[in-house]
C-alpha cells in the first residue's frame, strides 16, 4: 500500500512540474501555440494571447447595417495580418489594411473622389496571403488603366458585401461594382444571415460550448491558466478532428439548394438607386478548378460537388438574366490556366486553397476579357 501511495505521490508530484514547466514556458513565448489550438481557448485569455500575433476582437470594429443581421465587424484601419500557411515562394505573409481597414495600397480611398469599379468579396476578393498589389482588383486596375477599389472581407456572405457596399463603396460614385461570389460557403453564409437575423449576440459567449464546457472556461484556472486552456483545446481539437470525423462518415450528403435572391436584388437595386453597372463574378473552389486532379476521401463526393457549382453557376447566370446583373463565370477562364500550367504555377494555395498571385491574376485577366467582349470597357 506505501509502494502505490508513494508512487502515486512521485507521478502527482512529476504532472504537477510538468504543468508548472509549461505553463512557464507558454507565457515567455505564447506564439508557440498553434493559431487552431489557440481558437479553442477562452475568449479573453484568447485575445491576450493573440495579441500582436494574430487579428483579434480588438482589432476590429462593428459596422451599422440597416437589414436587422447579425453583428458585421471590419478590421480597423493599418492592422498586421500575418499568414502562416502560404506556401507558393514569394507571396506575401504579412499584410496590412489601409486607411479605412480594407486591402489595398495605402491612400486611395482617401484621395480619389470617385472610383471607377468597387469589388466587395470574402477571402476570395481580401488579399489572403498576397499584397494588396497582387490582389485580382488591384491586378484589374492595372490592365484597364480604370481606378480599383477593393472592399473584400473575409468570412461574410452576400449579405454582408451589401451592407459593406452601402457603407463604404457608393460614396465614390462607382462605374461598375463587381460582387465575387466564392462557390464554396457563400450560400451556406447566407443561410446563416437568416438563422442570426433578429437574434441577440453575446460575443463572449459560444453557444455552440457545452454546459460543462463554459464551467470549465467560467473559472480562475480556465480564464488565466495557458496550459490548462493548451490542454483542453488540443483534447477539443483531436475530438472534432478524429472523433466527430469517424462518426460523421454514414452522413447523408443529401441536400436541397435553397437561393436567397433578396442580397442579388439589393444589389440591382442599388445599381439602378446609384447608376453603376452591377457585374457579378463567380469564383470557383479549387476542386472545381482542378477537377482532374482532386482526389477526395469520400469518391462519392466529387461528381456531387461538380453538380453543386454547376446549379450554382446557372442558378447565378439565370437570375441575371431575370434581375438585370452581368453574370461572369471565371470557372472556364481559371481550368484552362490549370490545366495549361498544371503545377508549375498553382492558382491556390495547397495548405489554406485561397488563390495565390497567379490565381489572382488569371482573374484580372479574366475580367477585363469579359468586360472587353460585353462592351463595358474599351
Amino acid at each position: 500500500m506505501k509502494k502505490i501511495f508513494s508512487f502515486s505521490l512521485k507521478l502527482l508530484i512529476s504532472l504537477l512540474l510538468i504543468i508548472l514547466f509549461l505553463e512557464v514556458g507558454l507565457r515567455i513565448i505564447p506564439n508557440i501555440i498553434p493559431p487552431k489550438v489557440l481558437i479553442n481557448f477562452e475568449p479573453r485569455l484568447r485575445e491576450k494571447v493573440a495579441k500582436g500575433w494574430l487579428p483579434t476582437y480588438g482589432d476590429t470594429i462593428i459596422l451599422n447595417r440597416d437589414d436587422s443581421g447579425p453583428p458585421l465587424r471590419i478590421w480597423k484601419p493599418f492592422i498586421k495580418h500575418t499568414h502562416y500557411d502560404a506556401d507558393v515562394p514569394g507571396d506575401a505573409f504579412t499584410v496590412e489594411t489601409d486607411e479605412i481597414g480594407f486591402c489595398n495600397p495605402r491612400g486611395i480611398y482617401n484621395r480619389e473622389p470617385k472610383i471607377d469599379i468597387i469589388t466587395i468579396g470574402d477571402s476570395f476578393t481580401w488579399c489572403n496571403a498576397v499584397s494588396p498589389q497582387d490582389t485580382w482588383t488591384k491586378r484589374l486596375s492595372d490592365l484597364t488603366g480604370l481606378s480599383t477599389y477593393n472592399l473584400g472581407k473575409g468570412n461574410l456572405g452576400l449579405y454582408e458585401y451589401i451592407q459593406i457596399l452601402k457603407g463604404f463603396g457608393i460614396n465614390k460614385h462607382p462605374k461598375f461594382v463587381i460582387l465575387n461570389v466564392y462557390e464554396g460557403n457563400d450560400i451556406g453564409d447566407a443561410i446563416t444571415y437568416f438563422q442570426t437575423k433578429n437574434k441577440d449576440s453575446d460575443e463572449n459567449i459560444d453557444s455552440s460550448k457545452s454546459r460543462l464546457e463554459q464551467s470549465l472556461l467560467e473559472n480562475p484556472i480556465g480564464r488565466h491558466s495557458y496550459s490548462f486552456n493548451l490542454i483542453r483545446a488540443y483534447i477539443k481539437y483531436l475530438y472534432n478532428k478524429i472523433v466527430r470525423y469517424s462518426f460523421n462518415k454514414d452522413v447523408n450528403f443529401r441536400y436541397s439548394i435553397v437561393f436567397p435572391d433578396n442580397a442579388l436584388e439589393s444589389f440591382v437595386k442599388l445599381s439602378r438607386q446609384h447608376n453603376f453597372i452591377p457585374v457579378v463574378a463567380y469564383t470557383p473552389s479549387a476542386h472545381t478548378v482542378y477537377e482532374s486532379y482532386a482526389i477526395f476521401d469520400d469518391p462519392t463526393l466529387k461528381d456531387t460537388l461538380k453538380s453543386f457549382s454547376y446549379l450554382q453557376r446557372e442558378y447565378f447566370k439565370m437570375k441575371g438574366e431575370e434581375m438585370g446583373y452581368i453574370f461572369i463565370d471565371l470557372t472556364p477562364y481559371l481550368q484552362s490556366a490549370a490545366s495549361s500550367s498544371k503545377s508549375q504555377n498553382l492558382l491556390y494555395y495547397r495548405t489554406n486553397l485561397h488563390l495565390t498571385r497567379y490565381g489572382n491574376g488569371i482573374i484580372a485577366k479574366a475580367l477585363r476579357e469579359s468586360m472587353k467582349n460585353l462592351g463595358l470597357i474599351e
